[in-house]
């Protein structure tokens, strides 16, 4: 409705409270024109018309409707962080576990087919877990912009009412930045991993009819270590990863809080 499309223009630029006096001028407008006496006798209050949930005006106006948007928005960021903090929890105990299968190996300075395998099937795994934990990011990133661009007209109305805005934009910088600094650690994680993969490959493909002694600083035991330092390392640097996710999702938690607060949700 043209009604529609100009009342959500205005909603976007002005202050709500001028909106919702325009609006109830041109509802008794529109009522007067049907004839609706029913409308004319009721008070404001009666009507509902700044009731956020029932009122007919911001009903008309689609306030409502940008409401819903804007708070499905965040969920939808939250759950994405949620989400991205899941992955990044699962890839740091992958590591663990590739690391525990390459230090039974080490420690008993011995290496049989089932320790092999086990080991190869645990760095495996691994290197899909942080795969997903790098894509998901896509989407986080994604989600997150679409909530920054709702809080944006929370932001300028807050600025519009004189109200501190300080904790809000330090807020979305902050998140920002940890996204920025996580998805340049994880590819630092999986260029290493990649690197790895020499290593890796030379424990594979050795032919173990029966269990082989390891000698330090020999032959297969070399890379063995070598697998053990980048997990250790790998284990570490998600852990800090990790850590800067929580901190996003009580950002985000927070970002929340002021927007409803701010339009009143």
């Amino acid at each position: 409705m043209v009604f529609e499309e100009v009342a959500n223009t205005i909603l976007d630029f002005a202050d709500y409270g001028l909106v919702v006096l325009i609006l109830l001028l041109v509802w008794e407008i529109i009522q007067f024109i049907k004839g609706g006496t029913d409308a004319k006798t009721k008070s404001v209050s009666e009507l509902n018309l700044t009731d956020w949930s029932k009122s007919p005006i911001l009903k008309m106006s689609g306030f409502n409707r940008w409401r819903r948007r804007a708070n499905t928005a965040q969920l939808n960021t939250y759950l994405e962080e949620q989400k991205e903090t899941e992955l990044l929890n699962e890839a740091v105990k992958q590591a663990q576990e590739a690391l525990a299968k390459a230090n039974q190996i080490v420690n008993s300075a011995s290496i049989d087919s089932t320790s092999r395998n086990d080991l190869m099937r645990e760095t495996r795994q691994l290197k899909v877990k942080l795969g997903d934990a790098r894509k998901e990011y896509k989407g986080v990133n994604r989600n997150t912009w679409r909530m920054y661009r709702r809080t944006n007209t929370v932001l300028e109305k807050m600025k519009k009412k004189d109200e501190d805005t300080t904790q809000l934009i330090a807020l979305e910088n902050n998140i920002l930045k940890l996204h920025k600094e996580n998805v340049t650690e994880l590819d630092k994680v999986l260029a290493e991993f990649a690197n790895m993969g020499k290593a890796l490959d030379e424990v594979d493909k050795v032919k173990l009819p029966s269990p082989l002694a390891l000698k330090k600083k020999t032959g297969l035991m070399i890379h063995l270590e070598a697998i053990k330092t980048n997990l250790s390392k790998t284990i570490y640097e998600l852990e800090e990863v990790y850590k800067k996710q929580l901190e996003i999702d009580k950002e985000v938690q927070g970002i929340i809080s002021l927007a409803k607060r701010a339009w009143g949700g």
